[in-house]
């Protein structure tokens, strides 16, 4: 009876929490293809709407350097899941992560790179096939969320 109290509340706090680990390769080839945009501002006016943008989503500013062009989030705890033991069950945390690229391309072109880290606990696990990249909650979705964001700032 306890056992199956224990495997009843993983499954249902599995099916609560969610989570937004699937089985794909992040690859510097998505990065560049889905995680890249360009903008017709200066990139002072980039760099304000990025963070804006960051801010609005919930991400908080762990590193920054505008002479650079380069911004680092704080890790944010995007799920949990539950992992059942013997006769136990722990929590494994899951967070994301965006390190920024902001380029003056011209005087009013610049480009930003969003590319995407993911952690299980404080390991990072972005080299590994963890990324849902297509599902509604996947990265190419996040992206458009992201760039749509900057764009309204702008």
């Amino acid at each position: 009876m306890k056992n199956n109290y224990i495997v009843l509340i993983v499954v249902f706090s599995s099916l609560l929490l969610g989570c937004s680990i699937g089985s794909s390769f992040m690859t510097q080839e998505l990065i560049d293809e889905n995680g890249v945009k360009t903008y017709s501002h200066s990139k002072a006016e980039v760099w304000d709407a990025v963070k804006g943008a960051l801010a609005t989503e919930g991400y908080e500013i762990a590193y920054e350097n505008k002479e650079k062009g380069k911004i680092n989030t704080k890790q944010k705890l995007v799920s949990q899941r539950a992992i059942m033991g013997d006769y136990s069950a722990q929590y494994v945390s899951y967070y994301r992560q965006y390190l920024v690229k902001i380029e003056m391309i011209s005087t009013e072109q610049t480009k930003v790179t969003l590319e995407p880290k993911v952690f299980q606990g404080s390991n990072d696990i972005s080299d590994k096939q963890v990324w849902d990249i297509e599902s509604e909650k996947g990265e190419l979705q996040l992206w458009k969320k992201m760039f749509n964001q900057i764009e309204e700032m702008l």
